[in-house]
């Protein structure tokens, strides 16, 4: 009697698995062929029904796909209430979700989950030091920037992330000094149009001015630079020796 039991409570075990497992199948075709509304309606009723916490991560997908990454990100938080920190997955999708929605006290989180589990990528640890300066937590971000960041990029690419973490003026300086005239000036046109804190303009602009170069681009760059700094007169002054000289040249 106790082994038709128990082959019976097996039997309804592995059926479940199976089902949960062809369900998943199904849902991840759904998503491969847009049918986002169709993954969040069936999602949402059978969850109802079992309460199996990885139907959130198909409906936080799909939510993300039509654009709601807000209520994404309260989805994959809500996976993440129901399940067990051990058997929790999916932090690469929690980071872009948080990235997304600003929640950087949510990004460290997730990232030091990765961390612990050695699955710590160079681009997820670019926006775990960005959250970490976010947050304040400014000495575990120079300490992450030296164990998991420095020397995987170039000098370019790191003064670049370093600029879009917005970090204290005088902590890029150094990264700057690294880069040829040639490099800044790029870096400048790259990062200034897609917006610049005003103080590392200052800082950046003194410091370029300084520099032994007569080239129209740097003239294009310190015009950019005086612009984010508020420095009208010296925007204008940059912005008409360019003009001037890239007419001379044509």
């Amino acid at each position: 009697m106790r082994k038709t039991v128990l082959v019976g409570i097996l039997l309804s075990f592995f059926c479940i698995l199976v089902s949960c497992s062809n369900n998943h199948h199904f849902l991840d075709r759904l998503l491969e062929g847009g049918a986002y509304q169709e993954v969040i309606d069936r999602t949402t009723s059978q969850f109802q029904r079992n309460k199996d916490p990885e139907l959130l991560i198909y409906r936080a997908r799909a939510l993300d796909r039509l654009g709601q990454s807000s209520k994404a990100l309260d989805v994959i938080k809500l996976y993440a209430a129901l399940t067990p920190l051990s058997k929790q997955e999916h932090q690469e999708l929690s980071i872009e979700l948080a990235l997304k929605n600003q929640d950087w006290a949510y990004l460290v989180s997730q990232a030091e989950i990765l961390k612990e589990r050695n699955r710590l990528t160079i681009d997820y640890a670019k926006e775990y030091y960005r959250a970490l300066l976010k947050t304040g937590r400014t000495q575990e971000a120079k300490t992450l920037f030296s164990e998991a960041i420095r020397g995987t990029l170039s000098p370019f690419e790191e003064a670049k992330l370093l600029i879009a973490s917005e970090v204290d003026p005088a902590a890029l300086e150094t990264h700057l000094g690294m880069l040829s005239i040639e490099e800044q000036v790029n870096l400048v046109l790259e990062v200034v149009p897609l917006g610049l804190d005003p103080s590392i303009a200052e800082a950046w602009f003194i410091s370029l001015k300084m520099q032994k170069s007569d080239t129209i681009e740097l003239y294009r760059a310190l015009a950019l630079l005086a612009g984010r700094a508020g420095r009208r007169y010296e925007e204008a002054q940059y912005a008409r020796l360019y003009q001037k000289n890239k007419e001379a040249h044509e």
